[in-house]
């Protein structure tokens, strides 16, 4: 969280997270092995996938 300072300048402001704000973060969260995995597919799917060669007109 970020607060404005007396001098004007934000500051970062830390406190425990409610349980609700605890919750709400976990969905974002994902985990190693499950990035990995999709990194792994994406990249066999972008590696297979037919290239288009764009010719520029003459």
């Amino acid at each position: 969280m970020v607060d404005i300072g007396p001098d004007s300048k934000p500051q970062m402001v830390t406190r425990p997270l409610t349980k609700t704000e605890a919750m709400r973060l976990v969905g974002n969260s994902v985990s190693k092995r499950m990035a990995m995995l999709l990194a792994q597919i994406n990249a066999v799917h972008a590696l297979s996938a037919p290239s288009h060669h764009i010719q520029a007109a003459e």
